[in-house]
């Protein structure tokens, strides 16, 4: 037995024993093989598939999806969220649904109007099976979505609507740790937990609805996990940061500096940028924001979960 086995055990006893209403399990990794597909669930929800542990999932996006299709059972409520919308995905998953004889309900969401500053209010409206909701959403433009995915799931296990007014409260006060995460003000410091080049997508869209000059923007602080698509994660990232700190996490999985800053160094020079006096590198996350809290620099830190826990660690502890 693996750890994540065993903590998955753990938590199924200590859910029983505490005889929870309702517990909601996040697979470990992919979904056929993974230790929560020992749960028999009543609902499922796919939110999206991404380039993702290829070493293990498969190379493709089309072959991952696959793994993460198989949580999809026969008789149960199947909610798929925006992410499953590609063609490539979209065909695996209609096929597992029509094997196990369900029908998903699928997730669109209509973004209303546009964040100027972090903090401002975002707007979405989403369809469900029984209303439309339009609320005031406090978070970047990539969660609404998230949401949306959340309500469907919601309404489908109880059977009715939610109530309009305790869904606006929840939403505004729904705590999102990890994504678009302000963990210090002076100097800034933004967290982001986005790890592959959809996530990091995302995560430079909503900087653009925040501010489109580049040259404006704080440092990014970069590391990332060698089992994923880093060179994807560094194309989508460089290009909208003015300078870099490479690192490493204290991950086993994590991609050395040195390696890291090569391929930032590379994809810099790709956009006519000379790397000199535009990257750094340290060999602890601890050792970047020492040295970057030192100079008064504002960061963003992004790349991998895994900088985003240390860095949230680091400063919150």
């Amino acid at each position: 037995m693996t750890p994540f086995d065993l903590l998955t055990v753990a938590a199924f006893v200590v859910f029983a024993e505490a005889r929870v209403d309702v517990a909601v399990l996040e697979v470990g990794m992919g979904g056929r093989w993974d230790a929560t597909s020992a749960a028999d669930p009543v609902a499922v929800a796919i939110t999206g598939i991404g380039l993702d542990h290829m070493r293990i999932l498969g190379d493709t996006l089309g072959e991952i999806a696959a793994e993460k299709a198989a949580v999809i059972k026969p008789g149960r409520i199947v909610v798929l969220g925006e992410g499953t919308h590609e063609p490539e995905v979209q065909r695996v998953m209609d096929e597992r649904c029509e094997a196990c004889g369900v029908t998903p309900l699928v997730v669109t969401h209509e973004v209303r109007e546009l964040p100027r500053h972090v903090g401002d209010m975002l707007a979405f409206a989403t369809a469900t099976e029984r209303t439309t909701y339009e609320v005031r959403f406090p978070k970047p433009s990539y969660q609404p979505q998230n949401a949306a995915c959340a309500i469907h799931l919601v309404e489908a296990y109880l059977g009715r609507q939610l109530s309009p007014a305790s869904l606006q409260l929840s939403l505004e006060t729904c705590p999102t740790p990890g994504r678009f995460d302000i963990v210090r003000r002076r100097p800034l410091v933004l967290i982001d937990a986005c790890h592959n080049p959809q996530s990091c997508e995302n995560f430079v869209s909503a900087l653009d609805e925040v501010d489109e000059d580049v040259s404006k923007r704080p440092l990014l602080l970069i590391a990332a996990l060698s089992d994923k698509d880093v060179s994807g994660i560094v194309r989508t990232l460089v290009p909208a940061f003015p300078r870099f700190a490479v690192t490493a996490t204290a991950s086993d999985r994590a991609l050395a500096p040195g390696e890291l800053a090569q391929l930032v160094a590379e994809e810099l020079e790709r956009e006519g940028r000379a790397p000199d006096g535009l990257l750094s590198v340290y060999d602890t996350v601890a050792d970047a924001l020492d040295a970057l809290t030192e100079a008064g620099e504002p960061v963003v830190a992004a790349g991998t979960i895994t900088l985003a826990g240390e860095v949230a660690g680091l400063l919150r502890s």
